[in-house]
Order: C-alpha cells, then sequence, then structure tokens
C-alpha cells in the first residue's frame, strides 16, 4: 500500500497473484516518480521517516529511487519507546521537528511501528481499555492490547492535528492504515468477534478495507472532501489536487480516472463494480512504461533524470568529532549527528561507550592502552545498523596523551 500511495502505482496490474509481488524488493531498481519527487520539483524538501532499520524492505534504496531527499530511520530515532518498538509519539515528535526546520514546504512520508503486531498482552506496561463481550478470554487480551496501541495512535493524530491547527502554513495530514491488523491466522480474532462470520461473503472487502482521514487548517468546511471509498493508488492525486499542488501527466490523469472509477478491486471482482477492462488499459500501460519500459512520458516532460536527488542523505549525515578528552575512566567525545546508535572506535578496535542523548559519547578505556606521554590514539564514531553494517562514519580524531 506505502508502494501504492507514494507512485500512484497499483498493484492490481502486476498478474494473477499481486499479494505475492513485492514492489520494494524487485521493481525499486530505477528512478520511479513520487509525491516525493513531484513536489520537490516544486520547491518543496521531501522526508521519508521510519522507526524501523533503514535496511528493511531495501528502504534505502527505495526512498532514494522515489526521490526524497531525507530518510531518517530508527538509527536515527531517541530512546523512546513504547512496548518493544519506537513510541507513535516519537514519530510525531520527528515530522514536526523536521517541518520546522526547513525555511519552506515539506512533504513527508511517516510510517509508525508501534502498534505493528503482535498483540500479546503484556506488550505495552499498561492496558487502559477493557474489551467485553461474548468472546474467548484469548481473543479478549490480543484486543485489549491492540486497542491499546490504537489509543496511542490517536494520540499521534491529535498531537499533529493541534499542532498543526496553530500553525499559518497551509498543512494538509493524510493518515492512514496500510493493512487489516493480524489477529491470528484464519482471522481467528475476528471470527471469535463475529465480524468474520463462517464462509463469509463479504471476507475480501471486510479484511481489504482500512479506514483513512484527511485534515487540513486551510480550506473552508464545505470544500472538504467527504466521506469516500477510494483505492491506495488514487490517494496521491487526490492530495496534490487538494492541496493545489501542480501534479505529474500520471497522477493528473489519474485524478480524473479516479473520479469515474474510486475503486479498483480485483479482477475478478471488475465485473460486480460495473469496470469495464478497456478504461483501465491505459493506466496499465503507463504504469508498465514508468516502472518497466522507456518512461517515455517522463522523458516528454524533460524530467526523467530528476528523480533521485544527488543530495539524498540517510539521516543526518555522518557523526564529526569535535572534541575529545581522557580522563581516568573513559573517553569524553563531543561532536554533532551523534545518536543512540553510534558505536566508538579507539584505534580501530569497538569500544564499550553509552550517549548521552544530546552531542557527547563516553566510551570505556580498554585494559592495557598504552596511553604513554605524546603517543597518538586515533578515535572514531560510526554508526551501524542492527546487522552490524556501517550507515556513518566520522572523521578520524587524533588525541595525543
Amino acid at each position: 500500500m506505502e508502494f501504492e500511495v507514494l507512485s500512484s502505482n497499483s498493484m492490481r496490474f502486476f498478474g494473477q497473484s499481486p499479494d505475492k509481488i513485492l514492489p520494494y524488493i524487485e521493481y525499486m531498481n530505477h528512478g520511479v516518480d513520487s509525491l516525493a519527487s513531484i513536489t520537490t520539483r516544486q520547491g518543496y524538501h521531501a522526508t521519508a521517516i521510519n522507526p524501523f532499520f533503514s535496511w528493511f524492505f531495501d528502504s534505502r534504496k527505495v526512498y532514494k529511487h522515489f526521490g526524497f531527499s531525507r530518510f531518517i530511520s530508527s538509527e536515527y530515532f531517541p530512546n523512546d519507546f513504547e512496548g518493544p518498538n519506537y513510541a507513535d509519539r516519537a514519530v510525531a515528535a520527528k515530522i514536526i521537528e523536521e517541518t520546522e526546520k526547513s525555511p519552506g514546504p515539506d512533504f513527508i512520508f511517516a510510517n509508525t511501528m508501534e502498534n505493528h503486531h503482535p498483540y500479546n498482552p503484556g506488550k505495552f506496561s499498561k492496558n487502559t481499555i477493557e474489551v467485553t463481550g461474548d468472546i474467548t478470554p484469548e481473543s479478549k487480551g490480543l484486543l485489549e492490547t491492540y486497542a491499546q496501541g490504537i489509543k496511542d495512535a490517536d494520540k499521534c493524530l491529535r498531537t499533529l492535528v493541534e499542532y498543526y491547527s496553530k500553525k499559518q502554513e497551509p498543512t494538509i495530514l493524510l493518515f492512514f492504515g496500510d493493512h487489516f491488523p493480524f489477529l491470528e491466522d484464519d482471522y481467528k480474532v475476528y471470527r471469535d468477534a463475529k465480524y468474520v462470520l463462517p464462509n463469509d461473503p463479504e471476507l475480501y472487502s471486510k479484511t481489504h478495507n482500512t479506514p483513512f482521514v484527511i485534515w487540513n487548517n486551510f480550506l473552508p468546511v464545505d470544500q472538504e472532501i467527504p466521506g469516500m471509498h477510494i483505492s491506495p493508488s488514487f490517494l496521491g492525486p487526490t492530495v496534490l489536487h487538494m492541496a493545489g499542488v501542480q501534479g505529474s501527466y500520471y497522477t493528473d490523469y489519474l485524478y480524473n480516472l479516479s473520479q469515474k472509477i474510486p475503486v479498483i478491486p480485483p479482477q475478478d471482482q471488475w465485473a460486480r463494480y460495473q469496470i469495464n477492462p478497456d478504461d483501465l488499459k491505459d493506466y496499465r500501460i503507463m504504469q508498465y512504461d514508468n516502472l518497466f519500459g522507456g518512461r517515455y512520458g517522463y522523458q516528454l516532460k524533460g524530467f526523467k533524470d530528476t528523480i533521485v536527488q544527488p543530495s539524498y542523505t540517510l539521516g543526518y549525515g555522518d557523526p564529526i568529532i569535535t572534541k575529545a578528552t581522557k580522563t581516568d575512566k573513559e573517553l569524553q567525545i563531543v561532536g554533532t549527528n551523534f545518536f543512540y546508535s553510534c558505536s566508538v572506535y579507539l584505534d580501530g578496535q569497538l569500544v564499550k561507550s553509552s550517549f548521552n542523548g544530546s552531542d557527547t559519547l563516553f566510551a570505556e578505556l580498554p585494559e592495557n592502552t598504552d596511553w604513554e606521554k605524546g603517543k597518538e590514539h586515533q578515535i572514531e564514531v560510526r554508526i551501524l545498523d542492527d546487522k552490524k553494517m556501517k550507515i556513518g562514519q566520522s572523521n578520524v580524531y587524533t588525541l595525543t596523551q
């Protein structure tokens, strides 16, 4: 769904088993025009935020090929957790921080992870919502955990709405869930709660329909979009139209198409939705050209090579050491672009270290290190992901005892 929202390409055109296709892994090997590159061409600064590891689903590569200028992954987050994952409030804080940092308009695409499954009881330190009714104790515990996460997701949205309600800069928030919450195999909890019925004829629509909200601080109430059902690949063109931002030839076409065919279901349901395959023929052809062909439409517009940003940055750039001092027990390393994911190396060897959350790393002194007067020692700071892959490297600072 993330792929569809950002690129306006539809999973419906990937053959008979689109659920088995992972476009981020399989297709994102070149620049693909997206909301990020469309807005960047008009002076916006495009930032992707995801409180998970930067390697996940090839995210470092994907966001670069979508035309983002910056990708802030979990390696660049403060230690603010709710359960095993980074708290939704930390994502809201990052969004606000990025919009305040840039002098001009921003396009920000942010994920949250706090309420990702599993939903086992005890995931959060405390559940404040009680589930009642004719339901098994096991399902009750799972639903209460899920509801607690939903409560924090709602707080995250409230934080953003309250903050941008007070800002003069016109702002749109698109808030959506990217897939149906997994509550055990074969929809076990949903069946227990009688949401999914035996041989349910509405199983697909019940399990593939997620809510979304579009909020803004500038349009009159009578111009707001009423409740709707819409395919995720049409959300981008809809938001561009709402913002009054010039889209591409592709998103302009899709906005008009969405007014006629707002929902594209699986192909075996097209007749039920009164969709003629010929009505989607041009969409299919343009999508194929953008992903696998010569991208002729974009060549005609002259910006085939202005999707990937030469200044694309993971996080905030490499750490920089400005000062290092030695005490009897530790090294104190001061600098910029330090994070909890930073590791300290002394003379090429990893040493145990901690971070004060601001600008200083504290490294334990290894035993048997030669601190003879006049001897030089080399200090480095590296940013490592959880696979111990280096994604950031500082300058080498020379400390002379």
